[in-house]
């Protein structure tokens, strides 16, 4: 799926979209390689690491536009566990939001003979796989992948399957397009939640000076 039809499928379903760049410094500032963290929370996703023996960060060189997304380091290789079999090991990130989800697309770049699957709810059995796409060429190739799913999810991974210890397979993401709600259909859930908070609010309100006075009257 090209970027294009991803944007026309997304539209077609009635799903508005939000783009990531990694390129706003009040957010991932503090992440310029060669920093890291454990994750950054950008509004309303949590990224990071697909493994815990790694932090994010973000780079100008493999980027398409501004700055590129990626692991540091790049994979679990430190770990020496099950390192020597394809993906084992392998470099990728994650996303974790906290509102559904019914679209990730996005343009990554990895070194030659990289190959990736989008995983999401952690459906390790029914991976996202994009056979006969083209082969990377390098940091500075771009592909586009995307993918919708109407169930919608919370949790993305992009995984990169054929790096071992000894051939590491390296993979970052740029410019990433999240499907989600249309914007009246947010904005309506909204509305009914600071409704219900302001309900709530007013019912204490009326409530507590009555139960006090009668609290009184029996003192």
């Amino acid at each position: 799926m090209n970027e294009t039809d991803y944007l026309n499928d997304l539209s077609g379903l009635g799903y508005a979209h939000l783009q990531e760049t990694f390129d706003d410094s009040l957010t991932w500032g503090s992440v310029r390689s060669p920093a890291t963290a454990p994750s950054v929370f950008s509004p309303g996703i949590i990224w990071s690491a697909n493994n815990s023996n790694s932090g994010v960060s973000t780079s100008t060189g493999p980027a398409r536009t501004g700055w590129a997304f990626f692991s540091s380091p790049h994979g679990d290789y430190a770990s020496g566990t099950g390192c020597d079999v394809p993906g084992g090991c392998g470099d990728g990130f994650i996303g974790t939001s906290d509102e559904t989800l019914f679209g990730v697309g996005g343009w990554i770049s990895g070194t030659v003979g990289a190959d990736i699957d989008f995983i999401l709810d952690g459906d390790d059995l029914n991976p996202i796989t994009f056979d006969g796409a083209p082969a990377f060429t390098g940091s500075s190739g771009h592909l586009f992948f995307g993918v919708i799913d109407t169930d919608g999810f919370t949790h993305f991974e992009v995984r990169e399957l054929e790096g071992t210890i000894g051939d590491q397979k390296l993979i970052w993401i740029d410019d990433v397009i999240i499907g989600v709600p249309e914007p009246s259909t947010r904005m309506l859930s909204s509305v009914a939640m600071i409704c219900l908070a302001l309900l709530r609010r007013r019912h204490t309100t009326l409530v507590l000076p009555r139960f006090r006075g009668q609290l009184e009257a029996v003192v």
